[in-house]
């Protein structure tokens, strides 16, 4: 999957197929840099032949102070509609706090 200008994917990741063997990988961020990055974390790839890749990050669902967060761990799948769904654990740098965060795609 691609990286979002300075951000790579991280060592979490959540790798999804739906029921065309379409391919989504997820993962928050591994760090780098913000240079040329367009994407909101956490970062979805999406493929239908595992070749050309398109990312794009969930809007909307970051915490204004989104940049002290890690992900700990991500996990995707698709439920019985066929609808893409997240889970990722956050946790805040440097401090107590943190939270799930829960996605459905729409």
């Amino acid at each position: 999957a691609p990286k979002d200008g300075g951000n790579p994917f991280s060592s979490y990741l959540a790798i999804a197929l739906d029921a065309q063997g379409h391919a989504k990988v997820a993962s928050r961020s591994g760090g780098g840099n913000d240079v040329d990055t367009v994407c909101d974390k956490p970062k979805i790839s999406t493929s239908a032949n595992f070749i050309s890749w398109t990312t794009y990050g969930i809007t909307g669902v970051n915490d204004v102070d989104k940049d002290n967060y890690d992900g700990l761990w991500i996990n995707a799948g698709y439920d019985k509609a066929g609808k893409y769904v997240l889970a990722e654990m956050a946790d805040k740098n440097g401090g107590s706090g943190g939270g799930v965060l829960l996605y459905r795609e729409p």
